[in-house]
């Protein structure tokens, strides 16, 4: 967790609970590792791995969504 320097703008937060499964890490999902958990995961998560790539300076991201969203 980041600690955040007002305890103010915690509170007002929207906090995202992930509902669906915790895959195994000895047998995991095919395409996406995370798309069982994801609320946004789409048709090409379950057959396609996505690539790690930078979405700013020194932030990482392996997710489809990054890919639509430049699309757009």
């Amino acid at each position: 967790a980041i600690p955040i320097p007002d305890p103010e703008a915690s509170k007002q937060a929207k906090r995202i609970v992930l509902k669906g499964d915790v895959p195994l890490s000895v047998d995991p999902p095919t395409g996406c590792r995370f798309r069982t958990r994801c609320y946004e995961a789409m048709a090409m998560c379950a057959h396609i791995e996505p690539e790690l790539s930078e979405i700013a300076p020194d932030h990482f991201s392996a997710c489809h969504l990054n890919i639509v969203e430049k699309a757009v």
